[in-house]
């Protein structure tokens, strides 16, 4: 896969300020959303990154004399020595970052491969690519070390959590550990909601981690656990619960459960082939790759519930599981303590909205709009209007129209967005100097989402300039930018300011010619959204 000349050029000018250190929060922002949303981009990203790679690698080739690479870069080679090593070990894959995806040619090749290696092999140009070959070496190195230092301290702070609390029990698990030792880690918290945490105990926040042992006690609430297999627990307040290695003892409360086999199995950090287990005072609920629900009431009685797949329910005075039951999708089934006559399994009836199934929702986007989304050109963009413009009293808000572009643009995008202004055409966009024109659209947030959960992220094109961008009357930080930067992306973010109902998004542009000083000249803006907001809790 391609890209086009367009994104090609805008792909190539961020990953040049990458190599020159130059590339700003905004603009490492847009090239990770391009590599996220277009393989080309991505694929692009990979082999720029495998070519510099090489580079560096070649540069410190162990050689000899008193070339411009000595030290710990290059050995003695010389620049354009080091250039051709890499280049001709690369072959292809370095014409692919000096030009444009296009048919190749071996002529073509030649030429554009002297070219490049003789611009590479001036001492300025290679000193930036070395300086950006240790850079991202640098980078890689503190990111492996962070990961190790976050192991560590994860490990460090599960034990701290594990024993923080004094209490005169202790479950199996704490039981295992000394004093000195570090429990295992189980997992870490990955959600929570309105929690209220019993003042006996330590509590819990989103991120921490949870080791082997840990011992719960939430008054209210609801906390999810993910564990290092890829198990889910749900713990929904009032409820009292013993963290294990794969599973854990339900004393008293409620929880959901969810394995997902297929999240074991991609796990990087933990294999097992042991079973996820639910134990509680009367039963042990085993998984058997669904989705379920435990409680446990104050007599000590366990209900369970199906929701997906199938779990095996063994009363617990049962040694022998003679009387195991396996429940499948929408079965219940309750185990009852008969005093000095032992436990029974029996089939019950439950309510499936007992069991809270999601913290706080699943995440899902928000339904917004790129400028000229799916409009032709010189039509009207029916999302995006302009609803003013400060040197006229008597401006009338009207549809924005998708409008040709020039050379100096950014060229338009089928698939994304497309430059909107006041004219179908880039000949006719002879707007005012000196004024300020209003880009409006608007989104809705459902009944069932959260506005406190949402996230809009934008990037936006100009000519000539945004003054300022609002939702919902909320000022968002306008990053820097030039007013003749018409094929660089700028983003910007709002986490907060969302309402349930109709949002509205407004963008101020200005439109300015200091070079001219011209009573008027073209004008327009092109912007991509994307965000997402979470759903309320089901049951």
């Amino acid at each position: 896969m391609s890209l086009p000349e367009s994104q090609h050029d805008e792909v190539q000018e961020l990953l040049d300020q990458f190599s020159l250190d130059g590339l700003t929060a905004e603009q490492a922002a847009r090239l990770e959303y391009l590599a996220q949303t277009d393989s080309a981009v991505c694929d692009r990203y990979v082999r720029w990154a495998f070519v510099h790679a090489g580079l560096r690698s070649y540069a410190s080739f162990p050689g000899s004399g008193d070339g411009m690479c000595d030290g710990g870069l290059g050995g003695g080679l010389h620049p354009a020595e080091a250039v051709r090593l890499a280049v001709g070990a690369m072959g292809d894959e370095f014409e692919l970052l000096t030009r444009p995806e296009q048919p190749k040619a071996t002529a073509g090749f030649a030429g554009g491969l002297h070219g490049t290696v003789g611009y590479f092999s001036q001492t300025g140009p290679f000193s930036y690519l070395v300086s950006a070959l240790v850079m991202c070496v640098a980078v890689l190195a503190a990111w492996q070390y962070k990961i190790d230092n976050v192991r560590d301290v994860g490990n460090r702070v599960a034990s701290s959590a594990a024993t923080g609390g004094t209490r005169k029990g202790k479950s199996a698990g704490e039981a295992a550990t000394t004093d000195n030792a570090k429990p295992p880690l189980a997992g870490r918290v990955t959600d929570t909601a309105d929690c209220c945490w019993n003042a006996r105990h330590p509590s819990l926040s989103d991120a921490d981690f949870v080791a082997v042992g840990r011992h719960i006690e939430l008054d209210s609430g609801l906390i999810e656990i993910t564990y290092i297999t890829g198990a889910k627990v749900i713990l929904q307040g009032p409820v009292t619960f013993d963290v294990d290695t794969t599973g854990g003892l339900l004393t008293a409360g409620r929880l959901t459960g969810k394995l997902d086999t297929a999240a074991m199995n991609a796990s990087l950090h933990f294999q097992t082939s042991r079973p996820f287990v639910i134990r509680t005072p009367s039963a042990v609920v085993t998984d058997l790759g669904t989705e379920f629900g435990v409680e446990v009431d104050r007599q000590g009685r366990t209900t369970s519930h199906v929701f997906r797949g199938s779990i095996k329910i063994c009363p617990i005075a049962d040694s022998t599981e003679k009387q195991s039951v396996v429940l499948k999708e929408n079965d219940s089934a309750r185990v009852e303590v008969d005093g000095d006559r032992g436990s029974k399994v029996q089939t019950v009836v439950v309510a499936p909205d007992r069991f809270v199934r999601n913290v706080r929702g699943r995440r899902i986007p928000l339904r917004t709009f790129n400028t000229g989304d799916g409009v032709d050109e010189q039509k009207p963009d029916p999302y995006w209007q302009i609803v003013a413009a400060t040197n006229d009293a008597n401006f009338k808000p009207q549809q924005a129209l998708v409008t040709t572009v020039s050379k100096e643009w950014m060229p338009n995008s089928p698939e994304k967005a497309k430059w909107i202004s006041l004219t179908p055409r880039y000949q006719q966009l002879l707007a005012r100097n000196n004024a300020i024109y209003t880009f409006r659209t608007t989104f809705e947030l459902g009944e069932n989402a959260l506005p406190e959960t949402a996230v809009l992220k934008g990037w936006f094109v100009v000519d000539n300039c945004v003054r300022a961008i609002r939702l919902n009357g909320q000022k968002a930080e306008v990053p820097e930018h030039a007013w003749n930067k018409y094929r660089l992306f700028f983003g910007f973010t709002f986490d907060r300011g969302f309402v349930q109902g109709t949002n509205t998004l407004e963008i101020d542009v200005e439109n300015i010619d200091p070079e001219t000083h011209f009573v008027t000249s073209p004008m327009g803006l092109r912007v991509d959204l994307e965000g997402s907001v979470r759903e309320k809790a089901t049951k």
